[in-house]
This record gives C-alpha cells, sequence and structure tokens, in this order.
C-alpha cells in the first residue's frame, strides 16, 4: 500500500494533493512518511511541477541525511515504488482502501486500550459502506446555488464570522476584519515596527476569545513574549518587573493566554502546518517568511513557494493566516509602500496573498511616533489607500485615531 500511494504522489501533483488530503501519514511506516515528507517539500518549493524529478529528490534525500545506510534505504522504497504500475483508474480505489485501513487500525487500538470508542465505530461502519471514493468526496462537497443567497447574506452580516483587526481603522478598510482563509502579508524596512503591528493584531484577536499562535523566527523568543505582555497589558516592561502581579492580572482579563508563541530556527511550512492543526489555530502569524526552510533555485522562487505554502495552510484549517517579510532598499525613507516595493519579490508573494499592507514612514514620521499603512491589495475590503497610525514601541503597540480604550 505504501509503495502504491508513493508511486502516485511522485507521479502527478494532482495525485499528491488528494492523497494528502485523505490519508494521514502519521499512521503510517517512519520511513514512509519521511519520504513522503522530502516529496511535500518539494512540491512546496516549486508550484509549477507536475511531477517530482527522482534523481532530484534523491540527491535533496542525500544532501539532508548523513546516514548512509538510511540514504540507501529510502532510494530503495523509492526505485521500488517508481517502478510500480498503478493505473490512474485505481488511485481512487487504493486510497479509499488506504483510509479503511487507516481508520481500523485507530478503532482497533482503541478497543485494545479499553478506550471510548463508539464514535470511531460509526465512522468506520460509515466508511466501510462506501465502494467508491467518489461517493466519500461528494459527501464533502459544498455546492452553493440561488437558494443559499440567504445563508450567504447571513453570514457576510453576521460579526461573528470575522475577527476585528487592530488597529481599527485598518479594520474598517478590511470591511470589518478577517475571517478564516484569509492571508495578509505585511512588509516594511528594518527597525520600522513590525513586530509591534503584528503583536497589536495578535493581542486584538486574543482578546476576542481566539487561540492562535506567533511563529518567530526572528528574536528571542522570551523577549518577543515580554513585548506582547506589554502589548496586551499597556504596561512597558519596566512597569511589568515592578508589578508582575498585576501584569499576570491584566494579561488574565485580556485574553494573552490565547496567544502560543513559538520559536523556529528556522522553521518549515510542515512544522506551521503541524501545529496550526494541533491546536486547532483560528489564526496564525508567521515572522518572517524569508527564513523559513523552503528550498528553491532562487531567492525570488523560495518567497513565493513560501508564500504559497502559508496560504494553503491557512486555507486547509480556516484560519487567517498572517505573513511577514522585507521590504526592499526602495522603501527606506518612503512613506508610501507598493508591490514594488516588496524585497525579491514584486509579483510572487503579492500574489499569493489577500492583502498586501506596508509600514513605512520618513524620518520625521519616525521621530513622532507615526508609521502610514498602506495597502497596495486588498481583495478583502476593496480600499486601497494609505492612512497614519501612532506607534508605541515601549509596549509595542499600535493605534488609530478610531481606538476607545483598547
Amino acid at each position: 500500500m505504501e509503495s502504491q500511494l508513493l508511486k502516485m504522489v511522485l507521479d502527478k501533483r494532482s495525485d499528491y494533493e488528494l492523497i494528502k488530503q485523505h490519508i494521514a501519514v502519521k499512521n503510517y511506516s517512519r520511513e514512509f512518511g519521511i519520504v513522503f515528507g522530502f516529496i511535500s517539500d518539494y512540491y512546496d518549493r516549486d508550484s509549477k511541477v507536475d511531477y517530482v524529478e527522482l534523481d532530484t529528490l534523491k540527491e535533496l534525500i542525500r544532501s539532508s541525511i548523513q546516514n548512509e545506510k538510511h540514504v540507501e534505504r529510502f532510494h530503495e522504497l523509492l526505485d521500488e515504488s517508481a517502478g510500480l504500475d498503478v493505473s490512474g483508474a485505481n488511485l481512487k480505489q487504493v486510497i479509499l482502501q488506504a483510509k479503511q485501513r487507516e481508520l481500523g487500525n485507530e478503532l482497533a487500538i482503541a478497543i485494545a486500550n479499553g478506550k471510548e470508542h463508539g464514535e470511531l465505530l460509526a465512522k468506520y461502519s460509515e466508511l466501510l459502506g462506501f465502494t467508491d471514493l467518489d461517493d466519500l468526496l461528494e459527501r464533502g462537497l459544498e455546492v452553493y446555488d440561488a437558494s443559499s443567497l440567504s445563508d450567504l447574506i447571513e453570514h457576510e452580516t453576521d460579526p461573528a464570522s470575522k475577527l476585528q483587526v487592530y488597529p481599527l481603522a485598518l479594520n474598517d478598510r478590511l470591511d470589518g476584519g478577517l475571517q478564516g482563509s484569509d492571508h495578509l502579508t505585511l512588509i516594511a524596512r528594518p527597525e520600522m515596527g513590525k513586530t509591534g503591528l503584528i503583536l497589536t493584531m495578535a493581542c486584538g484577536f486574543a482578546r476576542q476569545g481566539a487561540v492562535g499562535i506567533v511563529f518567530n523566527n526572528e528574536e528571542r523568543i522570551t523577549r518577543l513574549r515580554l513585548r506582547a505582555l506589554s502589548c496586551a497589558t499597556g504596561m512597558t516592561a519596566a512597569e511589568i518587573r515592578a508589578n508582575p502581579q498585576a501584569a499576570k492580572d491584566i494579561a488574565e482579563q485580556v485574553g494573552y493566554h490565547n496567544i502560543i508563541f513559538v520559536s523556529m530556527s528556522p522553521g518549515s511550512p510542515r512544522q506551521i502546518e503541524a501545529l496550526v492543526e494541533r491546536y486547532k489555530a483560528k489564526w496564525f502569524i508567521v515572522d518572517q517568511l524569508r527564513h523559513l526552510a523552503v528550498s528553491s533555485d532562487t531567492r525570488t522562487n523560495q518567497l513565493e513557494a513560501a508564500a504559497n505554502a502559508i496560504r494553503n495552510i491557512g486555507k486547509r484549517y480556516d484560519a487567517i493566516a498572517i505573513d511577514v517579510t522585507q521590504a526592499g532598499d526602495s522603501a527606506q525613507g518612503k512613506a508610501i509602500l507598493d508591490m514594488g516595493d516588496v524585497d525579491s519579490s514584486n509579483t510572487g508573494i503579492p500574489g499569493a496573498c489577500d492583502v498586501l499592507l506596508g509600514i513605512g514612514a520618513t524620518d520625521q514620521q519616525v521621530a513622532q511616533g507615526i508609521r502610514v499603512l498602506s495597502l497596495s491589495k486588498n481583495k478583502i475590503g476593496g480600499v486601497h489607500d494609505s492612512f497614519p497610525v501612532r506607534f508605541n514601541p515601549s509596549i509595542s503597540k499600535y493605534v488609530s485615531a478610531k481606538e476607545l480604550g483598547y
């Protein structure tokens, strides 16, 4: 079964996407999981490839694994899989059988360990009733026609379907906030306040009761957590040290516990996806894209692959995805940024996001504590403009004129 699955993911990206959607890799052998991971990385780093070039994949494995015996075994597994004759007509049947086997094993383990298994048994019985994967796939489809117009309007007018984004001047331009699958990319020059803005957003989401994750590969995680605590409580680092109990009490009231911090060095899309799934995150932030372990032939392609990977994770788990990358030299000392200011990726990164948000400022504005937020792409609210906000670096927090006590 494992060799058949590998054969199909090697030969065709579309088959890989289907198999990845419907099988749980963790339920297979360790060898299968490792090789499948290399194949996932292969497709993630280049969104345009339709199949895996076997020799290239072998070289990637050899360059990443030190143990020669392990390398040889993985190569053997790939050769064995590549030599199989698995027709496209049998693809869906193989996936269905794999799903049935997975759930059957899970049920057997639950029974053997004396765990509650009524729900698993019901799922397994239902799955055994399918004779073709199409039946299962159709069950998961959602088709909307004119009769569902009322549901659409109710969903779009329900404030609970979105999370407000702070500062509120930005929220207004995003038509009232962000919701699952929305993807925002933030760009700015170094020391312009990128971290302050993502912490303002994170603390805003947390205050609304939404659990999320801040992935960071930029700075020491303890410093980042302290900055987030300042943002959430409005207390400077010195004030927190002087009165830690007050900081704890305020943090509990404003939902600071809803933020999970993850330090990465440098981190990969696969690691991000695993944690988004584990914690059922409603939102996640990646700071920064440029450091993620996504191999590619050029810096431009690497950044595009990373941005696409983050976008896909957000869609797969219906989570708000926010990532951060650098603005190029063209943005230095400039207040209003646009797509052309994205460092090393003027097309790929803007194309992968729903919202491209820039932070800019002249030297005079920086001295006055002012930043200018620019929406050069905004598929959510449709507004493309620039507007000033205030940034308080002592508590890593952005505010606009609309903030009333937040």
